[in-house]
């Protein structure tokens, strides 16, 4: 059961947590052409980490959006 907080509602955080999955995203991806460049055939494990807080804050904002 969910309470009312009156017309507050939780859009600007989602939206700023949307925002920092874009720049994990990029970030990711250099990280990912960094390790390529220098011969990697697996993520490592700071990726791995990005990846990982990444599907932390889109829970984040799934669980936010039903508030």
């Amino acid at each position: 059961m969910s309470q009312s907080y009156g017309s507050e509602n939780f859009e600007d955080v989602i939206s700023q947590l949307r925002s920092i999955t874009e720049v994990l995203d990029d970030r990711a991806m250099s990280m990912l052409r960094a390790a390529i460049n220098d011969g990697a055939t697996k993520p490592t494990s700071d990726e791995k980490t990005v990846i990982q807080a990444r599907r932390a804050i889109e829970k984040a904002i799934v669980l936010l959006g039903k508030v």
